[in-house]
């Protein structure tokens, strides 16, 4: 099990537990490796609210994977939850994915098999940068 948790801004969190996003783009290298609860921030990314908000490389996988464009935007009901967990595999700048932000001053942890949960870990708080998830063992 996870130790770390990253609270991450919907569509990201939802495209990254999903296996479609395989970078996560910071302004802040990080030198930890291994495995993170991924968290769907309470508020979503609010620049991400229609088609053009992606490039249309981006677009096509989208549509290519049938995931639904409702869910992508606002409406999207899965916030302040631990949807999922991915491992960190590395941290580099001038990533070739095609989610990489092009900026010259962003990072980009690379990520690996991710795993959505079929049921959300509904209101947890998030926080800044890493933080520690309390999970409760039943």
């Amino acid at each position: 099990m996870p130790e770390k948790a990253l609270s991450i801004k919907n569509p990201w969190a939802y495209l990254i537990a999903m296996g479609i996003k395989d970078v996560e783009n910071r302004s802040w290298k990080t030198h930890f490796r291994g495995r993170i609860y991924i968290h769907a921030s309470l508020k979503p990314d609010r620049m991400m609210h229609d088609a053009d908000g992606y490039s249309k490389e981006q677009w096509n996988i989208l549509m290519s994977k049938e995931i639904d464009t409702l869910f992508l935007y606002t409406k999207n009901p899965i916030k302040s939850a631990i949807i999922g967990e991915v491992d960190i595999v590395g941290c580099v700048k001038n990533h070739s994915s095609i989610w990489a932000h092009k900026n010259p001053d962003m990072w980009h942890w690379i990520l690996e098999s991710p795993v959505m949960y079929q049921v959300p870990i509904f209101d947890v708080k998030g926080a800044q940068s890493f933080w520690k998830y309390p999970r409760k063992e039943k």
